[in-house]
């Protein structure tokens, strides 16, 4: 598959996207709740329908990041960790490391960014 060189062979970008994926659920979410309250749309009430859809949307893509991640680690996940190997091995470990803790940080912001919807009833 071509996404696999993007993503998966050595590549930096499995370091950025949960990142990215976070800030467009943010964008989304904001953007949806702003427009739907200056247009006058209804109480906010409906738009929790949307916004558990991008929430759970942006969830599903940072596991599979996350996913990823794992798979390049291979190892038990202890958060300090000293990956010192200076072979391609550890390089890839040290990436899958990190990449797995900041799907984790995605997750959290993500789940951070959703709460004024459970919030707020009133635009």
């Amino acid at each position: 598959m071509k996404y696999e060189r993007i993503i998966d062979k050595g590549s930096v970008w499995v370091l950025a996207a949960p990142l990215t994926v976070w800030a467009g659920h943010f964008l989304l979410s904001y953007w949806v709740g702003a427009v739907w309250c200056a247009k006058g749309w209804g109480p906010l009430v409906d738009t929790r329908i949307v916004m558990v859809v991008l929430t759970l949307s942006a969830l599903l893509a940072v596991s599979l990041l996350a996913r990823i991640a794992r798979q390049r680690y291979r190892g038990v996940l202890v958060v300090d960790e000293a990956i010192d190997d200076p072979t391609e091995n550890g390089r890839t470990r040290f990436m899958g490391h990190v990449a797995l803790m900041l799907s984790v940080l995605a997750a959290v912001a993500i789940v951070m960014t959703f709460l004024p919807t459970l919030v707020f009833e009133r635009c």
